[in-house]
């Protein structure tokens, strides 16, 4: 069935470190979208997370190509897009500054956060997140095992594969010089591999 032409987008912001992107990334935001919860979702790659220390991060300008390869890559340039629009605003990065902001520049669209089920039972120590939370229009939670979810106040995402990796175990294993092929895009892997990204050659 067709939208109206005159309904507004729906954007899911996938905010974070992105470092590195990896396929349970990319599956979110697929699903996300194929899943009839958004038309579009916007990777939103931070410049520097306030719960994370700026020195466990690689640079902001290589976690935003990665990200933009392994998009490419896996084909998702119809209804994915990486933001860079926190890289020019101030350090560390708040979501509830970046939403206004985008909302300046399009106010046509319905805007919707994508969070880890890990994150859930924090937000509400994030910055102005109750001013947060009224300006959404909703929040989409990936489940993660042993984390509940109110849904009443949450929509929980369904049909998502579990990913048992995060990118802090992928990191590791690249310290240890491990394939990366189960959950990087090849294009990702080769990147770190010649950028020598975390200070090692794969």
């Amino acid at each position: 069935m067709c939208r109206n032409a005159d309904a507004r987008e729906r954007v899911a912001l996938y905010f974070g470190s992105f470092n590195p992107p990896h396929n349970g990334h990319l599956a979110i935001g697929r699903r996300v979208v194929e899943g009839g919860w958004c038309d579009r979702v916007v990777y939103v790659v931070s410049p520097q997370n306030p719960f994370k220390k700026a020195d466990e991060l690689a640079p902001a300008s290589e976690r935003l190509a990665m990200t933009r390869l392994a998009v490419e890559e896996c084909g998702m340039e119809k209804f994915a897009e990486v933001s860079d629009i926190e890289m020019s605003m101030p350090r560390p990065s708040y979501t509830f500054d970046t939403l206004l902001k985008l909302k300046e520049q399009n106010d046509r669209a319905d805007y919707y956060l994508i969070m880890g089920g890990d994150n859930v039972a924090g937000f509400d120590k994030w910055y102005r997140a109750a001013e947060l939370e009224k300006i959404l229009s909703g929040i989409l939670v990936y489940p993660r095992k042993g984390c509940d979810v109110d849904e009443q106040r949450f929509t929980l995402l369904t049909g998502v594969p579990f990913f048992d990796f995060s990118s802090t175990m992928i990191r590791e294993k690249i310290a240890r010089k491990e394939s990366m092929a189960e959950f990087l895009p090849s294009s990702v892997e080769d990147y770190i591999r010649k950028k020598g990204i975390y200070g090692i050659e794969l």
